[in-house]
C-alpha cells in the first residue's frame, strides 16, 4: 500500500517515490506531468515570437493548453528512449517505461515553478523589475533541484551508482545531439536536392 503523495514526496524522497509510483502503474498521472512539463515551454515559444502581442492573451493560452501533453510526452519519451538506449550500453536493468517515468516525475518541481513563472511572465511584463530576478533565480534553482533528483531515480530504476546515473545522462545528451545534427544535415541535404531538381 502506498503511503506516499508523489506530487510532494518527490521533492525530497525520489527513490522511494519513484519506486511507489512504479508499484502502483508507470504510466500512472503521465498525462499530467507531460501537460505541466511542456505548458510553459508553449508559452516560452509563442513570448519568444511576441505571438502574445500580436494575438489575443487568452487564444495563445487555450492553444499552450492543447498543445502542452503532446509536446510534454513527445519530449519525455525521446529522452527517456536516448536514456534507455545508452543506459544498456552500462549494464541499465530499467525497461524504456519506467526511465520515463523516473524523467517525468523528477521533473515536477520545474515544471511546477516554470509553469508559473512563464504564465506570470506571458501576460505581465516585467521587463527592468526586480521580480523578474527573482523568477529568473527560482527557476534557475528548481532546474538544479531536477537534474539532482533525475540523477536519483535513474539511479534507483537502472540500478545505478550516482556517478553512473550522471554518466547515463551524459551519453544519452551526447547521443541525441549527435542525431539531432545527423538530422538535420539529413533535412537540408534532401532540401537542397529537392530545390536542385
Amino acid at each position: 500500500k502506498s503511503h506516499l503523495n508523489p506530487w510532494l514526496s518527490i521533492w525530497l524522497q525520489p527513490r522511494k517515490t519513484i519506486n511507489e509510483v512504479i508499484q502502483r502503474d508507470p504510466n500512472y498521472r503521465i498525462g499530467i506531468l507531460s501537460a505541466l512539463y511542456g505548458f510553459p515551454v508553449i508559452l516560452n515559444f509563442f513570448k519568444a515570437f511576441a505571438l502574445n502581442q500580436k494575438f489575443e492573451g487568452i487564444l495563445m493560452l487555450i492553444l499552450a493548453i492543447v498543445i502542452s501533453p503532446i509536446w510534454g510526452y513527445i519530449s519525455f519519451s525521446i529522452s527517456s528512449w536516448f536514456l534507455f538506449f545508452t543506459g544498456k550500453w552500462i549494464d541499465g536493468k530499467s525497461d524504456f517505461l519506467k526511465i520515463r517515468t523516473a524523467l517525468a516525475w523528477s521533473s515536477l518541481p520545474y515544471s511546477f515553478v516554470f509553469s508559473i513563472t512563464m504564465f506570470i511572465l506571458f501576460f505581465i511584463n516585467f521587463d527592468g523589475h526586480g521580480l523578474m530576478n527573482v523568477l529568473l533565480v527560482l527557476r534557475a534553482v528548481t532546474f538544479v533541484w531536477m537534474i539532482i533528483l533525475m540523477i536519483s531515480t535513474l539511479s534507483e530504476v537502472q540500478g545505478f551508482s550516482v556517478i553512473k546515473s550522471v554518466f547515463n545522462i551524459i551519453l544519452g545528451f551526447i547521443t541525441s545531439v549527435i542525431a539531432a545534427v545527423i538530422l538535420i544535415v539529413l533535412f537540408s541535404w534532401i532540401r537542397g536536392w529537392i530545390i536542385g531538381v
